[in-house]
């Protein structure tokens, strides 16, 4: 008996190179989708043992549709860059881990046949990277408002990983005032640190 695959990626070439990387094996490609709208009607239609997905697609992120705790279907980030914020977001969301791009078909079979086996796949330098901004307690946050809009474009600078030297000169604001935007950010957001903060964001569709 074969393993059901669906395979999300906005790259159409994507859904094929995975369906001729699994010929022969015990896993089939029975749903393709290149949008989070596709991949939820395939969902809604169909029964899928593995889920095989990228990070983004034109109308969102995977981490709300693909998380298991959602949709009760292991699933498995297959992408060809690694930003830590997205990989922390994937881990947080139950995902049992991911694929680079580049690797050998051989490679990502055997990943795959882990994880329908019940393992996650998450390397130990993945984790290791990530340990400390997961398992920090999320404060409590006692101020409910909106973030202003230079705090959500500073936002989106702490999430791309960039510094706060940086941030000031894509916004050409000053060092000291970025850095009371992301305290700011912080409290309002009842994070301890910038990681959680941009894990946060991108958990809860605010970016």
């Amino acid at each position: 008996m074969s393993h059901r695959v669906l395979v999300a990626d906005a790259n159409p070439i994507i859904h094929v190179g995975v369906e001729q990387m699994l010929a022969g094996t015990k896993f089939s490609v029975v749903g393709t989708a290149s949008t989070l709208a596709q991949a939820a009607a395939r969902l809604a239609a169909d029964h899928f043992d593995l889920i095989v997905t990228e990070f983004e697609f034109p109308d969102g992120e995977c981490f709300d549709l693909f998380a298991p705790d959602k949709n009760q279907v292991p699933t498995v980030i297959f992408t060809g860059f690694e930003n830590p914020i997205y990989v922390a977001a994937a881990v947080e969301s139950g995902m049992q881990g991911m694929i680079m791009k580049h690797e050998t078909p051989e490679v990502f079979v055997a990943a795959l046949r882990r994880v329908v086996n019940g393992e996650r796949i998450w390397k130990r330098r993945e984790l290791r990277q990530l340990t400390g901004a997961l398992a920090t307690p999320r404060l409590k946050s006692k101020i409910d408002f909106p973030l202003t809009r230079r705090e959500y474009e500073v936002l989106i600078g702490v999430s791309q990983g960039m510094t706060n030297k940086k941030i000031a000169d894509e916004l050409q604001i000053s060092y000291e005032t970025v850095k009371e935007h992301v305290q700011h950010i912080l409290r309002k957001l009842g994070v301890a640190d910038r990681t959680q903060a941009a894990v946060l964001a991108v958990r809860k569709g605010i970016l």
